[in-house]
C-alpha cells in the first residue's frame, strides 16, 4: 500500500507546479496538496463566516467576515467540527448559530490564531477538484445549515 501511494505521488509530482506544492500545505496534517489528494482529501481556504436562518434555503446569504491565509484539509476541518461539538458545553461557540453578528465562533484556530469557522476547497488541479466536489456537500452543508449532512439529500 505504501509503495502504491509512493508511486502515485511520483506520477502526480511530475505534473505538479512547484509553486503550488510550496504554498498549498495543510497546517493540521502538514500534507501538501498531492499527499492530500492521494488520501482522498482536499486543501481549503479558511474563513470566518456568519449566517442567518435564511442561509439554509439560500446559501448566497452567508456572510464571509474574514478570509485567512491558513490552508486546511477539508476532512480535518470536518473532524474538527465533530470533535469541537462533542468537546464543548456551548455548541453555539463552535458554529455561532444563526446569529449574523456572532463573529467569535471557532471550529479551529489558524496559524495566526484566527477563528476559523468555515472552509471552501481550492481549485488547484482537475484531479484535486474531483475530490473537492465530493466533499463540497459536507463543507457547504456546514457553512449553510450548521450540519455536515445538511445538503446530503441532493
Amino acid at each position: 500500500m505504501v509503495e502504491e501511494k509512493t508511486s502515485e505521488y511520483k506520477q502526480l509530482h511530475e505534473k505538479a507546479d512547484d509553486r503550488a506544492l510550496e504554498h498549498f500545505t495543510c497546517v493540521l496534517t502538514c500534507c501538501d496538496y498531492l499527499e492530500s489528494l492521494i488520501d482522498s482529501d482536499v486543501l481549503c481556504l479558511s474563513m470566518n463566516v456568519t449566517r442567518s436562518e435564511v442561509a439554509i434555503a439560500d446559501p448566497t446569504k452567508i456572510r464571509i467576515n474574514d478570509i485567512f491565509e491558513t490552508v486546511v484539509s477539508g476532512r480535518q476541518f470536518l473532524n474538527g467540527v465533530l470533535f469541537r461539538q462533542n468537546q464543548v458545553n456551548n455548541v453555539q461557540g463552535v458554529h455561532g448559530g444563526f446569529d449574523i453578528k456572532d463573529k467569535d465562533a471557532v471550529v479551529i484556530k489558524g496559524k495566526a490564531n484566527e477563528n476559523i469557522s468555515g472552509v471552501f476547497p481550492f481549485f488547484i488541479t482537475e484531479e484535486h477538484w474531483e475530490i473537492a466536489n465530493m466533499l463540497n456537500r459536507m463543507l457547504v452543508g456546514w457553512l449553510c445549515t450548521l450540519d455536515i449532512f445538511g445538503f446530503d439529500y441532493l
